[in-house]
């Protein structure tokens, strides 16, 4: 055998593979010229029209030497208006629907910001009823039978039918989300709650996650809801008709995180 030979192959394929940029046939965000590092959701929790409306910021960072685009994945999303920090207005385009992968959303960056090191995009944007990511239940179909019961579960490439988002896992995140609800709707966020306050009849919460992840790990569920501790860090978030029966079901959650 030729050791030589080897080596020189293994060399070879060590230095394309370093070299070779980041490669997802899911998304259609450009991830090698720019990066999310964080993100702002804020949004309306409509259970009448069973839509989510509000905007999503993202603050994005360079990594390409210019950038006279930014691409996003969306699907079936209406997008009404993208501003800037400033509030300058950016033009847009979204591409016709791959029935797979959802489509493509291009922000048009001005020559003159070509440069810039970090850019905040707020997306002003309304799903659709039927995205994919969410699951609207009417009030038959919870075990209470008193309030309709919303929740989204966004793997593998359903985030962006949530919201505009670079929707890869090569792309991780922190994010706030602020949701809005009528007064009897109980929201929970996969991140930690830092405020909660209904006035006029209206809930305001407010959740925030300090540790980057992916887009696909961001998770809403709104209803008639309560919460239990399980553990020092461990809850259960259910129906008050479920929460006895789940909390039994995870009462060792806590002993899996040790």
């Amino acid at each position: 055998m030729d050791y030589k030979a080897l080596s020189l192959l293994f060399l070879i394929f060590l230095v394309s593979t370093e070299a070779r940029p980041i490669e997802d046939q899911a998304t259609f965000a450009n991830v090698n010229e720019i990066v999310t590092e964080h993100y702002e959701l804020d949004i309306f929790i409509d259970f009448s029209r069973k839509v989510l409306s509000g905007t999503n910021t993202l603050y994005m960072r360079r990594t390409a030497d210019s950038l006279d685009v930014v691409y996003l994945d969306v699907w079936d999303l209406n997008i009404y208006q993208i501003l800037d920090q400033s509030g300058n207005k950016y033009e847009f385009h979204i591409d016709d629907p791959n029935p797979n992968l959802g489509q493509r959303l291009s922000i048009f960056i001005p020559e003159d910001l070509s440069t810039s090191e970090t850019f905040n995009f707020t997306i002003s944007y309304e799903t659709s009823p039927d995205a994919q990511a969410i699951s609207w239940l009417s009030p038959e179909q919870t075990s209470g039978k008193k309030l309709p019961y919303m929740f989204t579960q966004s793997e593998p490439i359903l985030a962006r039918s949530l919201a505009p988002f670079q929707d890869t896992p090569s792309i991780k995140s922190t994010y706030v989300v602020n949701t809005t609800t009528h007064v009897q709707f109980v929201t929970r966020v996969s991140g930690n709650m830092t405020y909660d306050y209904t006035d006029c009849m209206i809930r305001y919460s407010t959740f925030e996650m300090n540790i980057p992840v992916q887009s696909y790990l961001l998770a809403i569920a709104s209803g008639n809801l309560v919460e239990r501790k399980v553990g020092n860090r461990t809850y259960v978030i259910t129906e008050p008709e479920e929460i006895e029966k789940v909390a039994n079901e995870f009462s060792e959650l806590e002993d899996f995180l040790s």
